[in-house]
């Protein structure tokens, strides 16, 4: 079993940002945060070889992304919510609270832009189950390389002690 320790040794993060590229780091984000995030998501994806080490990056800038778009989109409810005047009017009209009146215009004048973060979203979600789907068949070309080895080995293993018992009986 591999443990973080073990991973921290292997998972070669420098080397992956230096070939796949450092992240846009914005607003709140620091690289050290970034810099958990990915080793994190390495010993949890337990990378074996290099082909899985990109893979397990490329996830890992994704879900970066992807956590970053929702904010995005917690900043937007807000951010429209405020500018949305006369609440009062509109929550006596929709015979609701004000709070209720609020939250409803927030979501009428920010629907485009939710809309346009929505699919953001979307797109990075299936980016990330994507290159989780090429992990799962990269684990699986590996075991089957495996098992073809271990068949071979064990087919050479009965012909060498075949090979004995003919020697030995002659």
């Amino acid at each position: 079993m591999t443990t973080p320790d073990m991973i921290r040794q292997t998972f070669d993060l420098p080397l992956m940002k230096r070939l796949l590229g450092a992240p846009v780091l914005l607003g709140t984000e620091t690289v050290q945060n970034f810099d958990d995030f990915i080793i994190a998501m390495a010993e949890s994806l337990e990378p074996g070889d290099m082909v899985a080490h990109v893979l397990v990056y490329q996830y890992a800038m994704e879900a970066w992304l992807n956590m970053r778009l929702r904010r995005l989109q917690g900043h937007l409810i807000q951010l429209y919510s405020m500018s949305v005047d006369n609440h009062e009017k509109l929550a006596k009209t929709l015979k609701t609270s004000d709070a209720e009146a609020q939250a409803f215009s927030a979501l009428q004048t920010s629907h485009a832009a939710q809309t346009r973060v929505d699919y953001l979203i979307s797109q990075t979600d299936k980016r990330m189950h994507s290159i989780l789907g090429q992990i799962s068949l990269h684990r699986v070309a590996l075991a089957q390389n495996i098992r073809m080895k271990l068949d071979i080995e064990e087919r050479k293993l009965k012909i060498k002690e075949l090979r004995q018992t003919e020697a030995k009986q002659s």
